[in-house]
């Protein structure tokens, strides 16, 4: 006899049925049994609800539960755990195997780890065949997770992407029992992360057929630890506080870009990491005590390289950001030990001018599309001049906001020029170079003050000397003892300080290194030929100091003096004591000094010869093949493309054909190829062949040319009836012909065998008509 439940309830008294918990035993091996009294009505309610839970309860057996992890997570260690529990939360050490006997846990569930097919980590929990599970019973496995570097990837570059299944955080405070154990408000019930299994099932029999289930699906966070930047402003003078705007700076010396390093890091952004501010400037001002901290910020980077994900460290710092009253001040940038801190202190500029390079950038042969594209790289185009006798650096990068207001000229030229103004610079020899001026599908040729350039690294440059032609003088050098001069319209001024403490000297426009050094000399009256100033002691460019506008009309301040010209006649100084004469008159430079250092990139677009080759089925080459060429527009059309030559009588001419000459050492056909779309088609066959019924359809791109089909994409496999080889950058189109019949080889009999052959048969015709007829006669 065999079942799989046995119970005994006893009702009544309990002494009229002791007997029947002896029943019990006597049940077949692996059955669920239990005896129960029915003394009172809730001990008899208990026992049948027992008796229902057990009957109800799926005898399942050849239990495996298999979760699946994803790349965004991964196993800490190996030390995998089984725990069992029962109604109340107790934990279970034995567990009954098939025979009903007791035993240790580990002899009935086992757990492990594999890789499926796809190499993804799997957790695999299984019981053994014959084993039950138990009812109020739960199974656990416990393991240790962390995020995977490509977790932190994903958080960095696309924040959280999954929410996790109801009720998948654990809950297991005392008062809590397995199976209820769940709630809503952890860390992955419906919240923000990554799933940490690509799937979660068990599998089990019941009734000899096998059932799949599978579980809800929990998710990770990462631990993204952050960071803390401070800024300080201070105020070298407490009367100069301004209320101003500053800029948090993110930035890494290591990415997966090789020429990111510490002098030239990557500037991140919130589009590089999610996680970083959208806005990271704010005011500093007396209502923040002039000081600001921006927190949680992340201190890790993270990029793909051949070798794997890698990390770093990021690194924050803070810049002024420049303004109209900003402008009038140094901002001398100090930052802290540890990193965390950055000190802005404000010193007022003297107002002097300071001395500048201009560089000015032309770009031959692109549109300014293409040139906005340069300036909106990743790495955008970029000018660097090192001052070999102090080898300090100015980088110069364009403006890609204001490219349509500085950039010159029009796209029907295709000539751009770019200025930048360099202040604060040195005289002497500058070390020049630019990176990232590449442009696919051209080549460039680079000059610098009309020299060639081939290698930036042997490459350097001197500021170009001014010369001053011609010095008219107003009047003669006077005193200052007067306040009001009548000077007349002129563009130099020179006022000689007392105590030999220099030179004040004011020019209508700016004047560039080079320019001053040359006003120097006519301080001091030494250009030949020129009759200059002549004031003494010697003016030294390091004691002048230069001022620049068309007519000081707003009085300038110097040294506590005031300064005024209109422009046109009258010059006024005040606090006369600290002057004690003046010169005023009118310069001429030999030649303008737009520009010290012009850097010219030609882009030549790439181009391709292409050579065709008529030839038989067979091999043999024919002349006398003509196509004509097409070329897709902007507009997706093809138009006929026309050829210039030069006729007999020297004249210029067009045609819409091209012939094929396979003569030995004969040019190319097609010369100098754009880029674009073309095809072929063959108008004019060689005699005695059959014209081609296809058009060729090509490719011309970054000086290279590809066979296409219609649409423009390359083909998988060779035409029969043509194909294209290229030679050390030659290209060569051979194309087949169909012969329609034989022509005679050169130097043969020709044609006469067959006219031989023709009247030999049109005698013997003749003949056999002659004697049919003789015949009729005969027999007439």
């Amino acid at each position: 006899m065999s079942m799989n439940y046995f119970y005994t309830v006893g009702v009544g008294p309990e002494d009229s049925y002791n007997h029947l918990s002896s029943l019990i035993s006597n049940a077949p091996s692996g059955t669920v049994t239990g005896s129960y009294n029915g003394t009172d009505s809730s001990n008899l309610k208990n026992a049948f609800d027992t008796i229902i839970r057990d009957a109800t309860e799926l005898l399942c057996t050849d239990v495996t539960v298999t979760d699946t992890l994803t790349d965004e997570v991964e196993l800490v260690n190996q030390d995998l755990q089984v725990v069992v529990k029962d109604e109340t939360g107790k934990v279970i050490t034995k567990l009954k195997d098939a025979s009903g006997d007791e035993v240790a846990v580990s002899e009935i569930i086992t757990v492990s780890t594999a890789k499926d097919s796809n190499g993804k980590t799997q957790i695999i929990m299984r019981f053994e065949p014959g084993y039950k599970l138990e009812s109020g019973y739960t199974y656990y496995v416990t393991a240790k997770i962390q995020p995977t570097t490509k977790a932190y990837l994903k958080y960095q570059n696309e924040s959280y992407t999954d929410t996790g299944d109801e009720n998948t955080d654990e809950y297991l405070e005392t008062d809590k029992k397995p199976g209820k154990d769940t709630r809503n408000d952890g860390t992955s019930s419906k919240q923000k992360g990554f799933y940490s299994n690509e799937s979660a099932n068990v599998t089990y029999k019941y009734n000899n057929k096998t059932y799949e289930k599978p579980y809800a699906k929990p998710v990770i966070q990462v631990n993204a630890s952050t960071d803390s930047h401070t800024v300080v402003k201070q105020w070298e003078n407490d009367s100069d506080k301004v209320a101003v705007g500053v800029e948090l700076k993110a930035y890494v010396t290591e990415a997966a870009d090789s020429q990111i390093n510490a002098d030239n890091p990557k500037y991140l952004t919130s589009a590089d990491v999610k996680n970083l501010p959208t806005s990271m400037q704010v005011n500093l001002s007396e209502a923040n005590k002039w000081t600001y901290t921006w927190e949680n910020l992340p201190d890790k980077y993270f990029y793909e390289t051949t070798d794997g994900i890698k990390e770093t460290a990021i690194h924050y710092t803070v810049e002024e950001v420049q303004t109209e009253a900003t402008n009038a001040f140094y901002g001398q940038v100090t930052e802290s030990d540890d990193g965390k801190t950055t000190t802005i202190l404000n010193k007022k500029k003297d107002q002097e001018d300071k001395p500048f390079i201009e560089v000015t950038k032309t770009f031959e042969g692109l549109t300014k599309t293409q040139i906005q594209e340069l300036a909106n790289s990743e790495n955008p185009y970029t000018i660097t001049l090192i001052h070999t006798d102090t080898n300090t650096s100015k980088t110069l990068i364009m403006n890609a906001g204001k490219l349509n207001d500085i950039l010159q000229s029009n796209d029907n030229k295709k000539v751009w020029t770019y200025t930048w103004k360099l202040e604060d610079c040195l005289d002497g020899t500058y070390k020049v170079s630019e990176s990232n001026y590449g442009k696919d599908g051209y080549d460039v040729t680079v000059t610098v003050n009309g020299q060639q350039v081939t290698n930036w690294n042997d490459f350097s440059v001197s500021t170009k000397q001014a010369t001053i032609e011609e010095y008219k003088q107003s009047e003669n050098t006077t005193t200052c003892s007067p306040k009001t001069f009548s000077i007349g319209k002129v563009n130099l001024i020179v006022a000689k300080l007392t105590a030999n403490e220099g030179y004040f000297v004011w020019t209508n426009t700016p004047v560039s290194i080079s320019e001053r050094k040359e006003i120097v000399k006519l301080i001091n009256d030494k250009i030949d030929g020129i009759k200059g100033i002549g004031f003494s002691p010697e003016a030294e460019l390091q004691k002048c100091y230069f001022y620049s506008g068309n007519g000081i009309k707003d009085t300038l301040v110097f040294r506590n003096g005031e300064i005024k010209y209109d422009g046109q006649d009258v010059l006024t100084f005040d606090a006369s004591k600290q002057w004690s004469m003046f010169a005023a008159g009118t310069y001429t430079f030999t030649e303008p000094q737009n520009a010290e250092i012009q850097i010219t990139n030609t882009y030549s677009e790439q181009t391709a010869d292409l050579d065709l080759i008529k030839t038989s089925v067979t091999g043999t080459k024919f002349d006398g093949a003509e196509f004509k060429l097409y070329k897709k527009n902007d507009e997706g059309a093809y138009e006929l493309q026309k050829f210039e030559y030069t006729d007999e009588s020297g004249k210029n001419q067009t045609r819409e054909t091209i012939q094929v000459i396979n003569t030995e050492g004969s040019k190319a056909e097609l010369k100098n190829l754009q880029s674009g779309q073309y095809y072929l088609e063959e108008v004019k066959a060689p005699e005695a062949c059959m014209l081609l019924a296809d058009k060729i359809y090509f490719k011309q791109e970054k000086g290279k040319i590809t066979l296409t089909d219609k649409e423009g994409k390359a083909l998988s496999s060779e035409p029969t009836m043509w194909t294209l080889s290229n030679t050390a950058g030659k290209y060569t189109l051979t194309v087949k012909n169909e012969i329609l019949y034989s022509l005679p080889s050169a130097g043969g009999t020709g044609i006469y065998l067959y006219m031989i052959g023709g009247i030999l048969l049109m005698f013997a015709a003749v003949w056999i008509l002659y004697k049919n007829k003789c015949k009729e006669v005969l027999e007439k």
